[in-house]
Parts: C-alpha cells; structure tokens; sequence
C-alpha cells in the first residue's frame, strides 16, 4: 500500500513540474493579443504571419518588380514617417547566393529557383524618433524573428 501512495505521490508531482492537469488550460485562456497571428500576403509569391498587434503599426515598401535582387521592405511606421527609419527587416529574392555578402541575414525559404533572404538592420534605426515611435520600434523587433520565419509560398 505505501508503494502505491509513493508511486501515486510521484505522478501528481510529474502531472504539475510538466504542465499536465489543467495548467495548460489556464494558460491558454491567459493568451493575449500579441499571441494571435495575422497573415499577410506581403507579395504576390509569399505570405506571412504576423502578431496582431503589428495592426497599423508597421509599413511596407516593395522594390516593384518580383525578379534577383527584389525585396519587400518592413518599417515601424511612426519611426519611418517621423525619420525615413525604422527598417524592421526586408524579404529578398535571389537566384543564386549572392546575398551570403550581406552583413545580416538569413535564408528562410526556396522555392521556384528563388531564395527568399530576410535581410536585417545592422545599426540603429530609430536616431531622431519620438520616445513613442522608439517603444513601437521595440515592441515589433521582438517578434521579427518569427515573423520572418513564418514565410510560406502563395
């Protein structure tokens, strides 16, 4: 009988340290805004997903044609209205791998015969912005990452 209460003791503990027996649950039901995702056919080739509360806070600005070298622009748009900054990052198209001599970035899709590139800042973008547009700045770069991660062929 003790044998059982110890083996019993030792699974409730394991139910609570892994998250099992309705923490989960509560969990879920605590994901706010920024949890939910936003997809964006950011091209006429791609989409991606963004955390809602990029809402009408970002811009973008594409290079107008689809072809080696085009790119979609991604700004936070109070820092690119107040300073002409605020670049979050670019999606780049390439046809071969010239783009392993920019400085930052990372390829994160291929298909087609084309690499699609998220080409990143190296610098500060937000010099000359309101203390308003820098925290809209912040906030986005948190989840750039994932956003750019996110591509998919459309």
């Amino acid at each position: 009988m003790k044998r059982k209460r110890i083996v019993l003791a030792a699974v409730i503990m394991m139910s609570i340290l892994t998250g099992y027996g309705g923490i989960q649950i509560k969990n879920a039901a605590m994901k706010s805004d920024t949890d939910r995702k936003n997809t964006l056919k950011a091209a006429p080739d791609f989409t991606l997903e963004f955390p809602s509360d990029w809402e009408n806070n970002y811009e973008t600005e594409a290079s107008g044609d689809m072809g080696h070298g085009s790119y979609v622009a991604f700004y936070a748009k109070k820092c690119h209205r107040e300073t002409g900054e605020g670049w979050l990052f670019s999606i780049a198209r390439y046809q071969d791998d010239s783009y392993t001599e920019m400085p930052s970035y990372e390829l994160v899709g291929m298909w087609d015969g084309v690499r699609y590139v998220a080409v990143f800042p190296t610098d500060v973008q937000f010099d000359g912005a309101t203390e308003e547009a820098v925290k809209q700045y912040q906030k986005l770069t948190q989840s750039v990452e994932d956003t750019v991660r996110s591509i998919e062929n459309d």
